[in-house]
C-alpha cells in the first residue's frame, strides 16, 4: 500500500513539472521567434540610446546667456561737446561677450538684434549717436572653419534696432559665444549739453528669425522705466 502511494505521488509530481515546462516553453517560444532572423547573407541589428532634456529653465529655448556693456573712458570739455561733440575709438566691453544658448532642438537658426536708446543724464538727452562694435562667433553648432561675424551698428534714441549676430538654418544649437572687439562711439555736437556722466541703455533680445528679435526687443524696451533725476534707473 505504501509503494503505491509513492509512486502515485511521483506519478503526480511528474505531471506537474511536465506541465509547467509545457507552459513556458508555450509563452516563450513567440517572443524567441520575434527576434528570429531566419539564416541569410545580411541581417539587422539594432544600437539604442536616449536623450534627456535639459533643466526647464533652458530646455526647448534660445535664450541669452551673455551681453556685453560698454565703457568710453575719453573725456571731453563742455565746450567741445557743444562745439564738436564726441568720438572715442578705444571703448572696452565687458563682459567682452554675447552668448546664445540654443537647446530647442530643431537646428533652425537665430538672429540677435539689438536697439539703444538715448544718452542721458538727469534732464538732459542727447541727439543721436553711434555705438559700433566687430567680432567673431564660435560655438558647439558652428564650423569652426566658418565663424559667425558680430555686426554691431547700433543708433541711439532714434528706435531703430540692428541685427547684430544671426546663426543660419541648420546651425547655431548648443552654446555660441562672439568676442566683442574694438567699440567706437560717436556723437554729434550737441548744443543743449550739460555736464554730466551720460549713459544709454541697450536692450539686446534672440528670436528664430530677424523680425521675432527685433519685435521682443522693441518690446522690452518700451517696457523699461524712464531714468531717474540722477540719471539712473
Amino acid at each position: 500500500m505504501k509503494k503505491a502511494l509513492l509512486f502515485g505521488a511521483a506519478m503526480a509530481t511528474a505531471l506537474v513539472s511536465a506541465s509547467l515546462t509545457a507552459n513556458q516553453v508555450s509563452a516563450d517560444t513567440p517572443a524567441d521567434a520575434a527576434d528570429t532572423q531566419a539564416p541569410a547573407k545580411t541581417m539587422t541589428s539594432t544600437a539604442t540610446f536616449t536623450i534627456g532634456k535639459d533643466d526647464a529653465s533652458v530646455a526647448d529655448q534660445i535664450l541669452l546667456t551673455a551681453v556685453p556693456s560698454f565703457q568710453f573712458n575719453k573725456e571731453v570739455t563742455l565746450s567741445t561737446m557743444i562745439k564738436s561733440g564726441y568720438s572715442d575709438e578705444k571703448g572696452t566691453a565687458s563682459p567682452d561677450t554675447l552668448a546664445v544658448s540654443d537647446l530647442t532642438g530643431t537646428s533652425a537658426g537665430w538672429t540677435v538684434s539689438a536697439q539703444m536708446g538715448a544718452f542721458s543724464y538727469g534732464k538732459v538727452t542727447l541727439n543721436g549717436g553711434t555705438l559700433n562694435f566687430a567680432g567673431t562667433a564660435l560655438g558647439d553648432g558652428i564650423d569652426s572653419t566658418k565663424p559667425l561675424t558680430l555686426n554691431g551698428n547700433l543708433t541711439a534714441g532714434d528706435g531703430s534696432v540692428a541685427d547684430v549676430l544671426t546663426a543660419p538654418k541648420g546651425s547655431g544649437q548648443g552654446t555660441t559665444t562672439a568676442t566683442v572687439a574694438s567699440p567706437s562711439l560717436t556723437l554729434p555736437k550737441q548744443p543743449n549739453a550739460a555736464n554730466g556722466a551720460y549713459s544709454s541703455t541697450i536692450t539686446w533680445a534672440v528670436g528664430v528669425t530677424p523680425a521675432e528679435a527685433q519685435a521682443a526687443a522693441k518690446a522690452a524696451s518700451a517696457a523699461k522705466p524712464a531714468p531717474s533725476a540722477d540719471g539712473n534707473n
